[in-house]
């Protein structure tokens, strides 16, 4: 357990100083931001089984540890206490990041595999830094800058864009899913306003259900 996780934390800072130097060398903030959130996962889950790795061996050598080590026990118990207290608060942040990805696209991120949790969070944060929000508004602000821009009559054609140019494109610009992208989640809300909006002028009109949505 406490090899794992050592390697993990040198894999994490591995990362963060790549991302380090990207952003010195103002290399695309994508990517920076990709490799500093890599580098806080892997330091949180390496840093975890590296106390936890180092508590277990401790108490396997406690029944022989001579009277006079008590106060080295003691500084080293400090020491690690305050690393899982660091990395405690940035699995928090981890974890608090996560739930409002969840609650915004409708994706439950426990049952999702690593590759697709961390597209999906990377995309998001990008998308809230490109909007200037936090991400629990990114729905709200995308949507009233769409409004401001477009009219909604010109909603179809805009959807039918996204699906035919952007999408693509973003996935293989960033190399994830196309689920996992932000023009993924642009489709699915404008085309629910579309299908509303279209209800209030065509009331016998059927709104499908989002299983048959064709995204």
């Amino acid at each position: 357990m406490k090899v794992f996780g050592i390697i993990l934390e040198i894999f994490a800072a591995m990362n963060l100083l790549v991302a380090i130097i990207a952003s010195a060398n103002h290399v695309n903030a994508d990517v920076v931001m990709s490799k500093m959130v890599g580098a806080f996962l892997l330091g949180a889950i390496g840093g975890l089984l590296h106390y936890f790795g180092n508590k277990k061996n401790a108490a396997k050598k406690t029944a022989n540890a001579p009277i006079s080590n008590n106060n080295h026990n003691a500084h080293a118990k400090t020491n690690n206490t305050d690393k899982l207290e660091m990395f405690s608060a940035v699995t928090e942040q981890i974890l608090i990041l996560m739930k409002q990805v969840e609650e915004l696209t409708g994706v439950d991120l426990s049952t999702s595999n690593d590759k697709d949790t961390k597209e999906l969070m990377q995309s998001m944060v990008r998308w809230s830094k490109n909007l200037g929000c936090d991400i629990p508004n990114i729905k709200h602000v995308f949507m009233e800058k769409t409004l401001e821009t477009f009219d909604f009559d010109e909603l179809g054609v805009v959807i039918s864009q996204l699906k035919d140019e952007k999408l693509a494109e973003e996935a293989k610009h960033f190399g994830v899913a196309e689920k996992n992208t932000c023009t993924f989640y642009m489709i699915k809300w404008l085309s629910e306003m579309n299908t509303m909006m279209s209800m209030k002028v065509h009331p016998n009109h059927v709104v499908k259900e989002d299983d048959d949505l064709p995204f």
